[in-house]
């Protein structure tokens, strides 16, 4: 009996606190999302162009850009490939290296083709709006691979007045 009254005491102790906590506004809205195939460092967006065709084990780094976030606090940010219904994508992220060119992957390759992070605090985009480098190994010989459709989901965070925005940006990338 007596510690189900200490979880009662602590549960009414949570409630009151929460009206002091400020209001947070959440917001979803449509990003823009450019996907450059032709790496460099620093990053910067070069225009489209279609990635090149793999071999089994061959590599191919490409930059992520969301330019409507330059300048803004980023929290949380995924990015992933949609799979085309009934096709196989060769492929599997084999790194993943934030604007400040921190490796955010473990080093082993994942073949689900979908990457989140969360940071401990809130970090300022680049001017460029260069959010990620994506390293892509073939697990198989590319021969013909469909336009892959990729997603960029970012929560930027402003303050004052706390505000959380979500955008998504969906982009194609073409293979030639």
């Amino acid at each position: 009996m007596s510690f189900f009254l200490k979880i009662l005491l602590a549960a009414a102790s949570l409630i009151p606190a929460q009206r002091y906590l400020p209001q947070t506004q959440i917001f979803r809205s449509p990003g823009l999302l450019l996907i450059d195939t032709h790496a460099e460092s620093p990053a910067v967006y070069d225009g489209p162009g279609p990635a090149r065709l793999l071999k089994k084990g061959g590599s191919l780094d490409i930059q992520i850009f969301a330019p409507r976030a330059a300048g803004q606090s980023i929290y949380e940010y995924s990015f992933g490939v949609i799979q085309p219904p009934g096709e196989k994508v060769p492929l599997a992220i084999t790194s993943v290296r934030d604007w400040q060119d921190h490796e955010l992957t473990s080093g082993k390759p994942n073949r689900t083709l979908i990457f989140s992070s969360t940071r401990f605090g809130f970090a300022p985009l680049p001017r460029t709006g260069h959010v990620m480098t994506l390293t892509f190994t073939a697990t198989d010989d590319m021969v013909k691979l469909s336009p892959l459709e990729v997603y960029l989901t970012l929560t930027i965070v402003s303050d004052p007045p706390r505000r959380v925005n979500q955008t998504v940006g969906r982009q194609r990338l073409i293979w030639g």
